[in-house]
């Protein structure tokens, strides 16, 4: 599957004209088909990641394999609460999003942390 960002963005046009007049009726199922249209463009999206898949699996069998499961979690929970908050956003719910983000930001520090005590063990074998 070739991923193309032009017929992507293209669809999402249709989709909103084609829902704008269940925004304008207050309609509750505007709020359904926006959380799928979300679902649809994040699996396209991660569809057409598969290069950046290949180059992290080159990673893994590099003399960097140490630092590949922390960079896929961070990766993982970035993308995971980007989503999340956006929706949140999109559906009104701006309180939501900022703790979700909070969230995602300590959870990325905590997957990190074996990177940090791997550099202090290296720094502290020169000094």
């Amino acid at each position: 599957m070739n991923f193309s960002i032009v017929a992507l963005c293209g669809a999402v046009v249709g989709v909103i004209v084609i829902l704008f007049p269940l925004k304008e009726l207050k309609n509750n199922y505007f709020l359904i088909a926006v959380a799928a249209l979300s679902l649809v463009i994040a699996v396209y999206s991660l569809k057409g990641a598969h290069s950046i898949f290949l180059y992290l699996e080159t990673l893994y069998t590099s003399r960097l394999s140490g630092y590949f499961k922390p960079l896929i979690k961070v990766l993982g929970i970035t993308l995971i609460c980007n989503i999340t908050s956006e929706l949140a956003s999109d559906l009104g719910m701006g309180s939501v999003t900022g703790k979700i983000e909070l969230a995602g930001k300590i959870a990325v520090i905590a997957s990190v942390m074996p990177i940090f005590d791997t550099l202090l063990g290296e720094i502290e074998r020169l000094v």
